[in-house]
C-alpha cells in the first residue's frame, strides 16, 4: 500500500491511514510505494491494528491456507481463504461440521445449517496486483457457549482449482469469547458529546447466505474500567437487508446516557464494541489531527518542523514551480476555450497534493469551503488562531481560514482573468507514482468547464463571507472573482452538457469523472 499523508499517531491508531479530498483530490499515488508489500488493505481484518486484532473475535492464520477465522456471532463463523470455488459452497452445507468435546449439543459433529461465500479485493501487492480474499460463511443451528472448545471441519471446501482444500482444514480450533470485540457491533469509535444522539448498529453480512441473523436484540452499555452496566436497551430493526451493507441493520439507541466516561456496548450473542468516550470535548483531538492534514499536504512549500509531525517532514517541498503548469492541447479548441496555445504557460501555485495522487481538481475542492464554512457558521467559537500549529498561527486569523486561504490562492491561479471561467484541473498526463517534488514533467492544465466554474463561484463566495471581518480587502478581491465566474456561467453554454460525462483527451490517464 502507498504511504499516506499523516493524520498523527493518535488518530492513526483509531482509524488507520486515510486520504481526504477537500481541495486535495483523489487519484493514483503521489508517493512511492514500498519495494515489497504483503499487507492487505483495510477491508480485511488482518489489516486491523495489532492491539485491536489481539482482542477481537478474529483468529489470524489458524491453518495453512486460512487467512483468519472470525466468529461473527455465537452461531456464525467466517473464514478468509486464499481461494474458494464459490459455485460449490452452498451445494451441501452439512459437509461443514462443528464438534466439541465439552458442549453436549456438539458432542457429535453437526453440519452447518447454511453456507455462503463472497470475494473482495482487499489490497495490492508491491507490484500493484490485486489481493483477493475469498470468504466462507457458515451458520450453525445452536449457539456456541463461552468457555468451550470447538473444532471446525471444512476440509471438503473446494479451492479455486476445484479440488478440496484438504486435511489441514479438518480440525480448525475455535472458541466463542463474548468479552472480545465483535465486527458485528458498529458505533462511533471516537465517542459522543454528552447531550448528542448516540446510536450503535448491529449486524453483519454472510455473503450469498445473506444477512447475519440476530437471535437477540437486547444490549447494554458497560463501564470499561469495572465492567458494570450503566445502561440497557433493546435494538430495533432499522433496515432489512440494507442494500449498501447487506446487513439486517439493528439500531441501538443509548442517547439517554449522558454521564461522561469510557464505555463499551455489550450484545448477547455478538460480543462487545470498541471502547468509546462520552465527553464534552471528545471531537477536539479529531478536529486538530484531521485538519492538520491540510498543512502536511501543502504544495509549493517545504513541510518542516516544528509545524510538521515528526517523521512527516517534506523539506523538498512540492511540485517544482517550473512545471506548474502548461495548457493541454485540448484547452484552446474546447467549447469554452479561447485559443489558449498548447504548451502555453499558466503559473499555478499552492493548493495541496494528496497521498492518493498529485492531480488537483477544482470540482473536488469545493466541498472544503462548504463543510468548513458550515462549521464556522454553526460553532464559530470552536475555531481559533493557533489551534492547528501551522506557520500562520498567531496572525489573527483562525488557523482553519489560513488553510482555506492557501487553497484559495491555488483556485485563483486556475481562473482565466480574461473571461472569469475556471480551468477544471492541473495534473500529470498519468497517475503520479512518486512524491510531488520528484515529478519531472510539466503538469497539464485542462479545459474550462461550467461545473468547475460554478464550484469556484460558490467556494469563492463562501470564502469572501468567511474572511470579510478579518481581511475586507482580500474578501472583496475573492468576491469579485466569484462574481466574474458567475457572469461567465450566464454568458456561456453548459459544457459538458447536462447528463454528459467529462472525458479525458486522448493519451491522458488521470481520471475522468461525471461533470
Amino acid at each position: 500500500m502507498t504511504r499516506t499523508v499523516p493524520l498523527g499517531p493518535a488518530l492513526r491508531r483509531r482509524v488507520g491511514p486515510i486520504g481526504m479530498g477537500l481541495w486535495l483530490v483523489a487519484g493514483g499515488a503521489c508517493s512511492a510505494p514500498p519495494a515489497t508489500v504483503d499487507q492487505v488493505g483495510i477491508t480485511s481484518p488482518l489489516a486491523w491494528p495489532p492491539a485491536v486484532l489481539a482482542t477481537s473475535q478474529v483468529e489470524p492464520q489458524p491453518a495453512a491456507g486460512v487467512r483468519y477465522l472470525e466468529t461473527r456471532s455465537d452461531r456464525a463463523i467466517s473464514l478468509g481463504l486464499e481461494g474458494l470455488d464459490h459455485a460449490q459452497v452452498t451445494a451441501d452445507p452439512q459437509r461443514y461440521r462443528l464438534s466439541s468435546p465439552t458442549d453436549p449439543r456438539y458432542r457429535e459433529p453437526i453440519g452447518a445449517s447454511g453456507a455462503g461465500s463472497d470475494q473482495q479485493v482487499v489490497g495490492l501487492t508491491g507490484k500493484r496486483q490485486p489481493i483477493s480474499e475469498a470468504r466462507l460463511h457458515l451458520l450453525f443451528p445452536h449457539p456456541l457457549q463461552p468457555g468451550h472448545a470447538y473444532r471446525l471441519d471444512v476440509s471438503s471446501a473446494q479451492g479455486a482449482d476445484g479440488r478440496p482444500l484438504g486435511p489441514a482444514l479438518a480440525a480448525l480450533r475455535l472458541a466463542y469469547q463474548p468479552e472480545r470485540r465483535s465486527g458485528s457491533v458498529q458505533l462511533n469509535q471516537v465517542g459522543y458529546v454528552p447531550h448528542a444522539k448516540k446510536y450503535a448498529y448491529l449486524g453483519n453480512w454472510l455473503g450469498t447466505l445473506g444477512p447475519l441473523p440476530l437471535d437477540r436484540t437486547s444490549f447494554e452499555v458497560v463501564d470499561v474500567h469495572d465492567g458494570q452496566p450503566v445502561f440497557a436497551g433493546e435494538a430495533r430493526l432499522r433496515a432489512g437487508a440494507d442494500p449498501w451493507s447487506g446487513h439486517d441493520v439493528y439500531e441501538a439507541d443509548f442517547s439517554a446516557l449522558t454521564t461522561p466516561g469510557r464505555y463499551r456496548l455489550r450484545v448477547p450473542g455478538l460480543g462487545v464494541s470498541d471502547a468509546f468516550d462520552i465527553q464534552p470535548e471528545v471531537y477536539a483531538p479529531v478536529y486538530r489531527t484531521v485538519m492538520r492534514l491540510f498543512y502536511h499536504s501543502r504544495n509549493a512549500t517545504p513541510i518542516l518542523a516544528p509545524w510538521a509531525d515528526a517523521g512527516y517532514e517534506r523539506p523538498q517541498g512540492g511540485v517544482p514551480a517550473r512545471l506548474d503548469g502548461v495548457f493541454h492541447a485540448a484547452v484552446g479548441t474546447s467549447p469554452l476555450g479561447r485559443g489558449e496555445p498548447a504548451g502555453g504557460r499558466l503559473p499555478v501555485s499552492r493548493g495541496g497534493v494528496d497521498g492518493g495522487g498529485c492531480v488537483q481538481k477544482v470540482t473536488k475542492a469545493g466541498p472544503a469551503w462548504y463543510q468548513i464554512g458550515a462549521a464556522l457558521d454553526i460553532a464559530p467559537g470552536n475555531f481559533r488562531d493557533g489551534d492547528l500549529g501551522i506557520p500562520e498561527s498567531g496572525n489573527g486569523l483562525p488557523d482553519v481560514l489560513d488553510e482555506l486561504e492557501w487553497g484559495m490562492d491555488w483556485l485563483l491561479t486556475l481562473r482565466d482573468p480574461e473571461d472569469g471561467g475556471v480551468y477544471y484541473r492541473i495534473t500529470s498526463a498519468t497517475w503520479d507514482s512518486v512524491p510531488p517534488y520528484r515529478i519531472d514533467q510539466p503538469r497539464l492544465i485542462f479545459e474550462k468547464t461550467t461545473h468547475a466554474t460554478a464550484v469556484f463561484a460558490a467556494a469563492a463566495a463562501i470564502h469572501a463571507r468567511l474572511l470579510r471581518d478579518y481581511r475586507p480587502e482580500r474578501a472583496a478581491q475573492v468576491l469579485a472573482a466569484a462574481e466574474a465566474a458567475w457572469g461567465f456561467l450566464q454568458s456561456h453554454p453548459q459544457w459538458p452538457a447536462e447528463g454528459e460525462r467529462y472525458r479525458n483527451p486522448p493519451g491522458i490517464r488521470a481520471g475522468d469523472y461525471a461533470d
